[in-house]
C-alpha cells in the first residue's frame, strides 16, 4: 500500500512536470505532523580498561564485560535486539603538557542495545553501571512503527495542501481543478537524543533536568538516591513531510 501511495505521489508529478509554470494553476505547500511517544531506545553499554600490561588489559576486559550478560538475560532481552561487537584496543596516549606520550594500553568491548522495555529502561541501565559498566553511550529513541508513521505524515502533507489551495480558490472565487504536480521533501525524522538540552537521555537531577511532573519535587542534594540519577525522560517523536502541490484552476465560480 505504501510503494502503491508513493507511486501515485511520483506519477502525478510527472505527468504535470511541463505544466507547473502555467497561469491557470495554483502552488502550495502542505505539512504533515506525527507525534508519537518512542517505544524503543537503541544504545551501546560496554567496558573500557586501561592498564600498563597488554595481556593484562584484554584479561580484565573479559572478566568486566562477561559481569554485564546477566543483566541482558534478566531484562529480557532478546537475542535480536543485542550485538557483541569486537575487542577494540590501542596504546593508552597522554598530553604531558608538551607532547603525546604512551602511557600504557587500552581495551573496550561494546554491546549494542536496541531495548524495548521502556518502563525498565533506567533500571537497566543502572545495574550495568553499577555492574561495572563504564561506557554507557549513543542513547537514541525510536519507534517500531516509523516507517508507518511517515507514510501517515506523508498523507496529512497531502491533505494540508489540498485544504490550502481549496481556500485560496474560494478566497479568489474560482473552481479548483485536478492535481498537476507533486513534490515530495524528504521526511524529517526528529528523534531526542541524550545530548539533547534540555530534552531527553540519561538525566542527573543535580544537574537541574527536568522530568518530574508539576506534584513531584525534583529531588535534592539529601534526598537523592541512585534511581533519580539514572531518571529517563524519552521525549516525543516528530516526524514531518512537507510536499508541493500544483492544482488546476478551471474556471471563474459562479455566484
Amino acid at each position: 500500500m505504501k510503494n502503491i501511495f508513493y507511486l501515485f505521489i511520483f506519477a502525478v508529478w510527472v505527468a504535470g512536470f511541463g505544466q507547473t509554470q502555467r497561469d491557470n494553476t495554483v502552488c502550495v505547500d502542505g505539512i504533515g505532523k506525527v507525534s508519537v511517544a518512542p517505544d524503543l531506545a537503541q544504545f551501546y553499554i560496554g567496558v573500557m580498561i586501561v592498564d600498563q600490561n597488554y595481556d593484562s588489559a584484554l584479561i580484565k576486559l573479559d572478566k568486566a564485560i562477561t559481569k554485564l550478560y546477566p543483566i541482558i538475560d534478566k531484562f529480557e532481552v532478546k537475542k535480536e535486539d543485542y550485538k557483541i561487537n569486537a575487542v577494540s584496543s590501542s596504546e593508552n596516549q597522554t598530553y604531558d603538557g608538551q607532547k603525546f606520550v604512551t602511557n600504557g594500553f587500552k581495551a573496550s568491548k561494546e554491546i549494542e542495545v536496541t531495548y524495548r522495555k521502556m518502563e525498565t529502561l533506567s533500571d537497566f541501565l543502572r545495574e550495568v553501571v553499577q555492574r561495572g559498566g563504564n561506557n554507557v553511550s549513543t542513547l537514541r529513541f525510536s519507534h517500531s512503527n516509523i516507517d508507518s508513521l511517515r507514510l501517515i505524515a506523508m498523507e496529512l502533507a497531502v491533505d494540508d495542501a489540498k485544504k490550502k489551495a481549496e481556500t485560496i480558490c474560494q478566497r479568489a472565487h474560482v473552481i479548483l481543478g485536478k492535481p498537476l504536480a507533486f513534490y515530495a521533501a524528504l521526511s524529517r525524522y526528529d528523534f531526542p537524543m541524550e545530548s539533547s538540552i534540555g530534552g531527553s537521555g540519561i538525566e542527573s537531577v543535580l544537574g537541574g533536568a527536568g522530568g518530574y511532573a508539576e506534584n513531584e519535587p525534583a529531588p535534592t542534594s539529601e534526598t537523592t538516591t541512585s534511581k533519580d540519577l539514572y531518571r529517563i525522560k524519552p521525549g516525543v517523536i516528530e516526524i514531518q513531510n512537507m510536499i508541493t502541490a500544483t492544482y488546476e484552476i478551471i474556471s471563474a465560480a459562479k455566484k
